[in-house]
């Protein structure tokens, strides 16, 4: 498992595309916002789709202006993602 904190610029509410990739094993990804959950894309990615895909991610009202990405998944798996910036 992996967290990391990606700096927005702005607080909430705004908004912003997440895009992901989590090929051929399964990944989960979630999103958090001053704590609490804004995004939770269960586990995604399989031999037939590959975990290609995006989600707008809403964030309320709020004083901080990063969020914590979280990707777990198996050991031997691989993932990439990318927040864009907020619109």
């Amino acid at each position: 498992m992996t967290n990391t904190v990606h700096q927005l610029g702005v607080t909430g509410p705004t908004s912003f595309v997440l895009s992901y990739e989590t090929l051929n094993i399964p990944d989960r990804i979630q999103v958090f916002y001053e704590g609490g959950q804004v995004l939770d894309t269960g586990y995604i990615g399989d031999n037939i789709n590959q975990g290609t895909g995006s989600a707008v991610v809403s964030l309320p009202s709020g004083s901080a202006t990063t969020v914590t990405v979280r990707v777990s998944g198996q050991d031997d798996t691989q993932w990439e993602y990318t927040v864009n910036c907020p619109s």
